[in-house]
């Protein structure tokens, strides 16, 4: 019983990515990819992250997923030395 609830719970954590991306958003897709990108890195640089999905938006689009991102309580945004610094809360 133990072995399956592991299982289970280790598989659940990447359910709320299944369905990711349907919707009728344009940039549903991107915002899905840029979520998943800091779920994994947990924090990172706006730099970075228009680096890694500058084929998919511009800076201005990655500007307005990220404070989606950040209304909805998912990322949490500061600054240093001029760095816009994106943390991932988890809350999603």
């Amino acid at each position: 019983f133990f072995d399956a609830l592991a299982l289970l719970e280790l598989a659940e954590k990447k359910m709320m990515f299944a369905f990711s991306g349907v919707g009728k958003g344009m940039n549903s897709d991107t915002m899905s990819q840029v979520m998943a990108e800091l779920a994994v890195s947990r924090e990172t640089t706006f730099q970075d992250l228009l680096r890694k999905f500058y084929y998919d938006v511009d800076k201005f689009t990655l500007s307005k997923i990220i404070e989606t991102l950040e209304a909805m309580g998912a990322v949490t945004i500061s600054r240093d030395n001029g760095q816009q610094i994106i943390k991932f809360t988890g809350k999603i």
